[in-house]
């Protein structure tokens, strides 16, 4: 498994099938993923085309504002993933995203 971090582009939207996410960015380019993690910050139009998508247009979260807190990162107990992916490549093998 490998991963891949798109530097210098800007996303302007997503579309999911069943084999994969196709995703668009402004410059023209596109790529596929099987996973897509928005690491977009305030703006994300990662979050916006998911809210959107889920037909949450009036979410205040499409519009978000800064309170002046943070967060690094977050953890989901291995179980409550287990039983949402089934059998999913992640828990048997290691996966480190980056560009060095």
């Amino acid at each position: 498994m490998s991963g891949k971090l798109h530097l210098s582009h800007r996303l302007i939207s997503y579309e999911e099938t069943e084999k994969e996410i196709q995703i668009q960015f402004q410059d023209g380019k596109t790529a596929s993923c099987d996973l897509l993690i928005g690491m977009d910050g305030i703006k994300s139009v990662v979050r916006k085309c998911f809210l959107i998508k889920q037909g949450l247009v009036k979410s205040p979260s499409i519009h978000p504002f800064w309170t002046g807190s943070f967060a690094y990162r977050g953890l989901v107990p291995i179980d409550k993933l287990e039983a949402a992916f089934p059998g999913h490549r992640v828990f048997h093998t290691p996966m480190m995203v980056g560009q060095y």
